[in-house]
């Protein structure tokens, strides 16, 4: 037998266990969610499809490698592949929409929810009926803090000025959201956020040119990460 058939028997095999691999966890997945779903444990948004969510996701989990680029099937764990994508499918998350991406850690996979993931998630959330709202703070603004009935630090008034706009020296930055009758709040100084961005080094982000814009994601995701 020639090299290139037992390399395209091998590749065969390998393909085929791919295969099988995926239908056996997404089997496993599509059942969990059903019988969390039959319980009463699980509202999925009514347009979720958890098996176009799943297939998107083999997509990306084929795509996705360590830091030492090995692929994440060879490396992570069944179970920990199974468990990211029930968290991504608990979330109503869909790779394809950009809700989220997959991280591998040493022999782990897990499901990463994105800005877009958190935003989706928290609108699902009863008593939640609009976007979370980000607003920057300019040098010379003034704040007055206090704090909601569940302790977060809350913006009481915000007296802005153009001319502090103008300037445009960011030095804080807040998130609301109504839950009900509470005002949801995080409040960040550009300390924190710059901090924030310093602890995600791995994400190939502009801040210095879009620096507003990506203050405003980052207290968002502090945010939503609470609420849920």
């Amino acid at each position: 037998m020639s090299k290139e058939v037992k390399k395209n028997e091998v590749v065969s095999k390998k393909g085929n266990k791919l295969i099988e691999f995926e239908k056996t966890l997404g089997d496993s997945v599509q059942n969990r969610i059903m019988t969390l779903t039959n319980e009463g444990r699980l509202d999925l948004p009514k347009n979720y499809s958890v098996g176009n969510a799943l297939n998107s996701a083999w997509l990306k989990i084929l795509e996705t490698k360590d830091k030492n680029d090995r692929p994440a099937l060879e490396v992570c764990t069944k179970e920990s592949v199974a468990n990211a994508l029930l968290e991504m499918a608990i979330l109503g998350h869909n790779p394809a929409k950009k809700h989220g991406y997959f991280i591998v850690y040493e022999k782990k996979l897990t499901w990463f929810p994105s800005y877009f993931g958190k935003c989706a998630a928290v609108k699902r959330i009863k008593g939640i009926e609009s976007e979370p709202i980000g607003t920057l703070i300019y040098e010379g603004d003034e704040i007055e803090l206090g704090h909601n009935e569940l302790g977060e630090e809350i913006v009481l008034e915000h007296k802005k000025l153009w001319a502090n706009k103008i300037k445009g020296n960011i030095v804080g930055v807040y998130a609301t959201v109504k839950q009900g009758e509470i005002t949801r709040s995080a409040v960040m100084t550009m300390d924190e956020v710059r901090e924030a961005w310093l602890r995600n080094p791995g994400q190939k982000r502009d801040h210095k040119d879009f620096t507003g814009e990506f203050a405003k994601r980052t207290v968002l995701n502090r945010l939503t990460k609470t609420i849920i």
